[in-house]
C-alpha cells in the first residue's frame, strides 16, 4: 500500500465511523425523547448495589431500585448505569421514570441515566468525524495549492553543485535585534 493512500483511507474510516456514531447518538436521543414523552414519574428506593467487574478488574456499582407503580404494582429494576464510587446509597430515595405499559423499563431520572450514552457516543462521533473532515480538507488544500502553483508558479531552475555545512557561523537569540 502506498504511503499516500493511508491518509485517504484514514479520512474515510474516521469519517464513516464518526458519521455512524452520530447517527447512533441521534437514535439514542430519539429513543430517550420517546421514552420521556410516555413516561410516568415515581419515587423509588435503592435496595441494593450490584457490583460488576470488567476484564481489567475495575469494579462498578449499579443500583437496584424498588418502586410502586400508579396501579400499586411493586417493581424492582437494576439501573443500566454503574459507577465507582457508587452514585447512590442503599436506602436512598431516587426520582425515576417508567413507561406505564412496561414498568420494568424504568430509568433513574438523572442526566447521565437518561442522556449519558447519547452524549458519549455523540461526542466521540463528533471527534471522529472532525478528524476525517480535517484530513479531507488538508488534502484538498494541498491539492489546490499544487494546482495553483502549476498554473501560476514560476519554476526555479538551479543546478546544485554541492551542499556544505557552514560550521564557522553561529547565531544566538541574544544577538538578534528586532526593530
Amino acid at each position: 500500500m502506498k504511503a499516500s493512500t493511508v491518509p485517504s483511507l484514514i479520512k474515510y474510516i474516521f469519517g464513516l465511523i464518526g458519521l455512524a456514531m452520530l447517527v447512533g447518538a441521534f437514535l439514542l436521543v430519539s429513543s430517550t425523547r420517546q421514552f420521556l414523552a410516555h413516561s410516568v414519574s415515581a419515587k423509588g428506593v435503592v435496595i441494593d448495589l450490584v457490583s460488576s467487574r470488567d476484564s481489567k478488574g475495575s469494579v462498578t456499582y449499579s443500583p437496584t431500585v424498588e418502586f410502586t407503580t400508579l396501579d400499586a404494582q411493586k417493581i424492582t429494576f437494576q439501573s443500566g448505569m454503574g459507577s465507582n464510587p457508587p452514585s447512590y446509597s442503599v436506602g436512598e430515595s431516587v426520582d425515576l421514570l417508567y413507561d406505564a405499559a412496561q414498568p420494568n423499563q424504568a430509568r433513574i431520572n438523572s442526566f447521565f441515566s437518561l442522556w449519558g450514552a447519547a452524549t458519549i457516543v455523540g461526542g466521540l462521533g463528533f471527534v471522529f468525524f472532525l478528524v476525517g473532515v480535517g484530513i479531507f480538507l488538508s488534502q484538498r488544500a494541498k491539492k489546490n495549492l499544487n494546482e495553483y502553483l502549476t498554473v501560476n508558479g514560476k519554476p526555479v531552475l538551479a543546478d546544485f553543485k554541492r551542499v556544505e555545512l557552514n560550521t564557522s557561523y553561529s547565531q544566538s537569540m541574544e544577538r538578534i535585534h528586532f526593530n
